[in-house]
């Protein structure tokens, strides 16, 4: 009868190491579960401020489009106006050589003598 107290004795105590190890790592799951939130609080942060950053970068960029847009505009139309002119100078320039032309002949023909 004492054995078998002996042994309910050892597996009583058994048991009871057996808890405490389980509480210990049930303690220490606990312990990492809160790190991992800390973690994932600290992560969720940093995605927060990289979305912030994105659409600040987004509305540069949307900034810088149409600042380009109106400078290339500007530019093109600068450019059509450059054409033109050169066109109308050209113009000019062929009316002016014909009338010149016009006078040459016309002063040929007259006799200054």
């Amino acid at each position: 009868m004492e054995e078998r107290l002996e042994r309910m004795e050892d597996m009583l105590a058994n048991l009871i190491r057996m808890v405490g190890d389980i509480k210990r790592e049930q303690l220490e799951t606990r312990q990492e579960i809160k790190e991992m939130k800390q973690d994932i609080s600290g992560m969720k942060q940093d995605i927060s401020g990289m979305k912030q950053d994105q659409k600040g970068t987004r509305e540069d960029i949307a900034r810088l489009r149409l600042e380009y847009e109106k400078h290339h505009n500007e530019i093109s139309s600068r450019i059509s106006s450059n054409e033109l002119d050169h066109e109308h100078t050209w113009e000019k320039t062929v009316q002016n050589e014909r009338e010149i032309s016009k006078l040459k002949k016309q002063f040929d023909l007259i006799d200054f003598t």
